[in-house]
């Protein structure tokens, strides 16, 4: 590949994530979803990791987030906002660290700050 080539592509990158927000605590659901409105609720923010036909989230991943505890479990079967939150976290994070990591450090930020910080 050639220097322009990459710069281009570098570009297009750039652009990507520049263009690209995350929604704000304000701007997450009130109301509890169901796992399937959850999975496409994150697909909807997570857009911008769409890459190769991957799945970035699936209800087997959420459900072992849970059981590693970088998560809290849902409450009859319904996720809360917080659950979004953590979710977005853990989706950002896992680009670059791996999950155990992201456990971790979830975990040491909870038993700093409570859960509405």
């Amino acid at each position: 590949m050639e220097i322009e080539e990459i710069q281009k592509e570098l570009d297009c990158l750039y652009a990507k994530f520049a263009n690209h927000t995350l929604p704000r605590w304000e701007d997450l659901p009130e109301i509890d979803l169901y796992m399937d409105q959850v999975i496409a609720l994150m697909r909807k923010y997570l857009n911008i990791f769409d890459a190769d036909g991957e799945k970035l989230l699936t209800p087997a991943m959420i459900n072992n987030y849970v059981k590693m505890g970088a998560m809290p479990a849902p409450i009859k079967k319904k996720y809360s906002k917080a659950h979004i939150a953590h979710l977005l976290i853990i989706c950002f994070l896992k680009q670059v660290l791996p999950i155990s990591l992201i456990c971790e450090i979830i975990k040491i930020y909870l038993s700093v700050y409570s859960e509405s910080e």
